[in-house]
Parts: C-alpha cells; structure tokens; sequence
C-alpha cells in the first residue's frame, strides 16, 4: 500500500514537472521566434521631418562690426543764468521740436516788459499827436522826429524783454528723445549748465569699417543689414557715406550706414552687427542648419535613401545614411553644404540627433518647423 503511494507521488511530481517544462519550452520558442523575427523586420522605424537640400542663390555680404552714432545728438544748455521755476519733461521722454523742457524765473522780465508795454503805447500816442501838430504846423519837424525815435526806442525795449523772457525759456530743438534730466526744481543755473540731452529719432547712423579689398565693390546706397548685439531682428538701412581715403595703419575703409526704420531699437554708442549686401552672388547648396549632425570627428547629415518596408498602414519605410560634408556660410535657418550633398536630394530636417547609420525612418508633417532664409522673431 505504501509502495503504491509512494509511485503515485512520483509520478504527479514528474507529471507536474514535465507540465512545467512544456510551459517553458513553449515560452523560450515564442520568444526566440518573435526575436528571429524582428531580426528579419529591423527596428521600428523613427519618425523624422525631411527637407530637400535647395540650389539656392546668396548674395556676397561684408560683415563688419559697427557703432551706432545719432545723427543729431545735442546737448541742451541754458543761455541766461536763473533760477529753475518749471520743469516740464522727464527722463526719456520722446519731444517735438518747440517743446517746452525747462522755464527759468522770469518774474522780473515779465513785470519790466508790462511796464515797457505801456511806455511803448504812451510813446506811439505822443508821436502821433507830434505828427499831427507837425501837419497842421504848430509843432516842428524836429520834435517831430524825437517823438517817433521815442516810440521806436520804447517799441525795441519790448522785443528786447520779450527775447531775453525767450532766451531764458529752454526748448526742444528739434524731434526727438530726451536724456536723462539733470537739473531740479530752485536750482540757480549759470549760462551753459546743460539741463539734458536729445538724440534725433528720424534716423541713426552707423559707423564702421571694411578691408581695402573690397572698395572697389563699394557705392553710396548699397543694402546694409544691421542687427543689434544678442539680437535676430535685422534693420534696413543703406551705405550712406564712403571715407575717400583708406587708414594707414589698419588698411581699412570707413562706411556710415544710416537706418531710417526701427531705429529706436539702437542706441547711440551700442555696437552692432552689420552686413552690406556686395553685387556679386553665388550659387549655392543650402539645407536647414537643423539637419547638420555636429560631432568631434566631423559634421554629417543624413539621407533618406528608398527601401522595400512598409508600416501596417501602408506608409513607405526610408533608411537615413549618414554623409559627412564640408560646411559654408549660414544665413538665417540655412546653412551652405560646399561638399558632400547634391541638389534635390532628401535630408534629415529634424530628428537627426536620435538615428544611426542605415536607421529606418518614415516621415511626419508635424516633426519640422518651416526653415526661413531671413527668420524674423514672434512676440507671444
């Protein structure tokens, strides 16, 4: 009896472990034959964006780096001395021209030129009566004249304290913005104190220099880009003015650009960045600057070649290989490709960082931003 226990037992626990082993076998066969055939298939493909390397033609350009100078940046200064009785700007302030900035204490002239007013009616009074009696001859032709003399003299002391009234009434020269404001409210000002500074904004200029090399390129309104330090946003402006002798030392050329539009970006002093546009232009191939893989050993993109794989939904697999190429000059979000990369071919726009050599890749609308030649920033 106990023997046959003894063989049951057994033969559950081979039972139970052949069962165990079927299992496994079972689940080390899937999984062998899902890795065959995923071997077979290759990795899932990356979604990628994709541009196409463009022939492209660029204008030669000069950079320089420049300074900008306001065409019209004054002082602005008292002529009388006096005390400050009104001031009417403030720091930074945008004025037109005949604004009033600062009023120095006129009392005085004020009530000297009522008085002066009133002498110089009394006076025209008088001398038209002299006139008269002159006319119907009880008076001389002598007291005549003394009685207009008189009323001419009484008439140029009134301009005289009107003008000094003006002189001692500070006021904008012309358009523009003020600096910061350096006088107070009682404060005594000799003659000259300056009381602030206007900078014109209908203009701004640009000083810089180019090589000798190219001054026979040069002319009076050629294109002139400027962009302010740190800045992507570029300004309008044009060669307005060529140095006719070139400097000793440096071998360079100086230029003036002016820049009528947005200028109220600049600031006169700040330096900037500044490229005139030359009348030469080459031919280039230009891709995206996305697409460029950067690496010690080199920079590389990668092009989508064609292949016989296709997604569940019918969508066509391409495979990325990696091309090492020379690069040019970048301008704006394209950068030139000297070697390495042909007209019309596919690139890798966007996800380039994440594939490896002969990666499948299938290609998505939504992966790449829009490349533009002269990308201008969106406030948000």
């Amino acid at each position: 009896m106990r023997r046959g226990v003894a063989a049951l037992v057994v033969l559950l626990v081979i039972l139970a472990l052949g069962g165990i082993a079927g299992i496994k076998w079972s689940q080390i066969t899937t999984i062998i034959a899902h890795a065959q055939d995923m071997e077979r298939q290759g990795p899932p493909p990356e979604a990628i964006g994709a541009a196409v390397a463009e022939e492209q033609v660029w204008p030669q350009t000069a950079h320089a780096v420049g300074t900008v100078a306001s065409n019209r940046d004054v002082a602005i200064a008292n002529e009388l001395p006096g005390v400050v009785a009104r001031i009417a700007f403030d720091s930074g302030d945008a004025v037109r021209a005949g604004d009033l900035l600062v009023q120095l204490d006129v009392s005085v002239e004020r009530a000297n030129l009522d008085a002066a007013i009133a002498n110089e009616r009394l006076a025209r009074v008088t001398a038209d009566r002299a006139h008269q009696l002159v006319a119907r001859g009880v008076a001389s032709e002598q007291e005549g004249d003394n009685a207009e003399a008189n009323a001419a003299s009484a008439a140029a002391q009134v301009e005289s304290l009107r003008a000094t009234i003006e002189r001692k009434t500070v006021r904008a020269p012309f358009d523009g913005r003020v600096g910061i404001r350096a006088v107070r409210l009682g404060q005594y000002l000799q003659p000259g104190t300056t009381v602030t500074t206007i900078a014109g904004e209908d203009a701004t200029y640009v000083d810089f220099t180019l090589p000798q090399e190219l001054l026979p390129a040069l002319q009076v309104g050629m294109r002139a880009e400027v962009r302010g330090a740190g800045e992507r946003e570029t300004l309008a402006g044009e060669v307005a003015a060529i140095e006719p002798s070139v400097d000793p030392t440096t071998r360079t050329v100086g230029l003036r650009a002016i820049v009528r539009t947005g200028q109220e970006q600049l600031r006169a002093g700040m330096f900037v960045d500044v490229d005139v546009v030359l009348p030469q232009r080459e031919s280039v191939v230009a891709v995206p600057s996305t697409a460029i893989v950067h690496a010690p050993y080199g920079d590389s993109v990668y092009l989508l070649e064609p292949s016989d794989r296709r997604t569940p939904d019918g969508q066509p697999i391409l495979v990325a290989r990696q091309t090492f190429v020379r690069l040019g000059e970048q301008r704006g979000d394209f950068v030139a490709i000297t070697q390495g990369v042909e007209p019309g071919r596919q690139v890798v726009s966007a996800g380039a960082f994440k594939l490896r050599n002969n990666a499948p890749v299938i290609i998505t609308e939504d992966a790449a931003p829009q490349p533009e030649l002269a990308p201008r920033p969106v406030s948000r």
